[in-house]
């Protein structure tokens, strides 16, 4: 059975889902929290979506900017890979500073879905 996380944070609305419970004080869901709260006050965020690819086992995680900007990313197999393959699809320029953050985001996210097999996480600004 899914879990569901649902939250409001600083005022950006958060809808996780997986196979195993998250508790609200992980370490590492609270790390998406800080990390996502520090990057949207850097360059202001639309969205930011980690979700499963269909049925297989890749995920997609996309971060648009109120500016247009876009970041798109596969990773393969994070459930089970601690090192897993990763594609990216940047057309539009991201600050160093605002890379730094998201890493820690996307990692983050990864672990989150090998230990509690998260298979689905949207925040909305």
């Amino acid at each position: 059975m899914p879990y569901k996380i649902s939250v409001n944070s600083n005022g950006t609305k958060i809808d996780a889902k997986s196979d195993l419970l998250i508790e609200l004080g992980d370490a590492d869901f609270n790390r998406i929290l800080k990390n996502l709260h520090d990057l949207n006050n850097k360059t202001p965020l639309k969205k930011v979506e980690y979700l499963r690819i269909g049925h297989s086992s890749d995920m997609e995680y996309t971060m648009e900017s109120q500016n247009g900007r876009t970041w798109t990313q596969i990773i393969s197999n994070p459930f089970t890979d601690i090192d897993p393959f990763m594609t990216f699809d940047v057309s539009t320029a991201w600050k160093l500073s605002e890379i730094t953050i998201q890493r820690e985001v996307r990692r983050a996210f990864i672990e989150l879905s090998r230990r509690c097999q998260m298979d689905s996480f949207k925040a909305m600004f």
